[in-house]
């Protein structure tokens, strides 16, 4: 037997024992945990000692309850907004209010499979130590790729912020769309607007990937000369991002896809001066001014999706600031989802539960519904919207009347419906980059560009 062979062995030995010890550690963490630790409520010498780098073991959450949105309620959007006569209803058993063998199956294996990879991770003796080495062994050899089709893939740009990547695909259907909402709301005397959001990833920042590597901007580029050849009004915050001379990326969270609170009061201010000079309106921009407001930090308290994809350990998490106006408001707000219905000042629109992204406008919702109850002026908007409005919504309610979110998503009602019988007088598009599509999935009505 040659030398060679002999070591090949040994090494493979070697690593064989390095595989069954992980296992082992993760199979007797995993017994500490859901027997002594949670069934007998032991906390003592020996836990501790099995979770020895961990640093609280009462705050480690399994996958089930790891969700920073609120959860959404099953409300029948659809028979409170209907759809024509002859348009099917949501699947999966969705129109009796009943939860299928399939959900229940599908709803259980997703919690076996983020548990399983949280015991294998979280829980993994010394895993952030190896996380450490492996991105030094990846800045060192200068590893930085991401497969279109690994699903929230994650790289990371020349100063350290995580992102993402997309394939070139073709936006028609998106635009055609979104042209047919636009005749819609203009058939009705409605005024429409797009606004194109911005993606992390910058056209000026990050010229190295944008076009190359990355196609987010060039997917909202064709998007927006679809639209525009329509004469459809945009607006591309993208652009006025730069040409105000802000920094692209600290706009966003370093750990997250989202952009930081201070950009949505940013975003909401530009889309109203917009409707002031493109629609004729008169909304009291001037309100958003930085300096009317306050800035609560609080420090190193968010870990954002792409974060907790990297598994970064706490010193790496993103500052937060919550944002309070400095003069006074009141508000009626509601989300019915969430059986949220109060009045108050501007801070009855965080959900004071937690302290993340998603406290904002409590996250990802149907439908919220925010009244200006200083605002004499009837005006009423109705912003379909992604994630991104939910640091957006709040503070376009400083400077108009009232202010309807709809995330399609969730809502799984008629939009059409929802305009005949809201009668809003502007209906706001505002999606970000990652969201356009090649295709409009019909059957479940969660597409963001199904606006039947």
């Amino acid at each position: 037997m040659s030398v060679n062979l002999k070591h090949e062995k040994r090494l493979a030995v070697v690593f064989f024992l390095i595989i069954g010890l992980m296992f082992a550690s993760i199979a007797v963490r995993t017994v500490t945990r859901q027997v002594l630790i949670k069934r007998m409520g032991l906390d003592n010498v020996f836990t501790r000692a099995v979770f020895f780098d961990q640093y609280d073991l009462k705050d480690t959450k399994e996958a089930e309850n790891e969700e920073d949105t609120p959860k959404v309620s099953n409300i029948k959007w659809y028979e409170l907004y209907p759809f024509p006569a002859g348009t099917s209803l949501p699947e999966g058993g969705a129109e009796e209010g009943k939860e299928t063998l399939y959900d229940k199956l599908s709803k259980s294996a997703k919690i076996i499979k983020g548990n399983t990879e949280v015991y294998c991770t979280d829980f993994l003796p010394g895993y952030s130590s190896l996380v450490s080495a492996a991105k030094y062994y990846e800045q060192t050899v200068g590893w930085n790729y991401v497969d279109y089709t690994e699903y929230n893939g994650v790289i990371t740009l020349s100063d350290g912020y995580l992102s993402g990547a997309k394939e070139k695909i073709d936006v028609t259907v998106s635009a055609e769309a979104a042209e047919q909402l636009s005749d819609f709301c203009t058939e009705r005397g409605i005024e429409f607007l797009y606004v194109q959001y911005p993606h992390k990833n910058c056209v000026y920042q990050d010229a190295d990937i944008c076009g190359i590597r990355d196609f987010y901007n060039q997917n909202a580029d064709d998007f927006l000369s679809m639209l525009q050849e329509k004469n459809i009004p945009t607006l591309d915050l993208r652009h006025t991002l730069h040409d105000e001379g802000l920094d692209h990326h600290a706009a966003f969270f370093r750990t997250d896809h989202h952009w930081k609170p201070e950009t949505g009061l940013w975003a909401a201010q530009k889309m109203l001066e917009y409707m002031n000079d493109l629609l004729g309106c008169d909304f009291d921009s001037k309100k958003l001014n930085k300096e009317n407001f306050e800035f609560v930090l609080y420090p190193k308290c968010f870990l954002g999706s792409q974060g907790k994809k990297k598994k970064l350990p706490e010193w790496e998490y993103d500052d937060l600031y919550m944002v309070y106006p400095r003069f006074d408001t009141d508000f009626s707000y509601s989300v019915p989802s969430c059986g949220v219905d109060l009045a108050g000042n501007f801070s009855i629109m965080y959900d004071d539960e937690r302290i993340a992204y998603h406290t904002y406008n409590y996250g990802d919702q149907p439908l919220n519904v925010i009244q200006n109850n200083g605002i004499q002026k009837e005006t009423k908007l109705l912003i379909v919207h992604d994630s991104f409005t939910d640091v957006v919504a709040p503070f376009l309610g400083l400077s108009i009347q009232e202010v309807d979110a709809i995330d399609l998503r969730h809502f799984n009602g008629s939009l059409k419906s929802y305009i005949e019988a809201e009668k809003p007088d502007i209906v706001v598009l505002a999606y970000n980059p990652s969201v356009l599509t090649d295709k409009i999935d019909l059957t479940n009505h969660d597409n963001l560009f199904d606006f039947r």
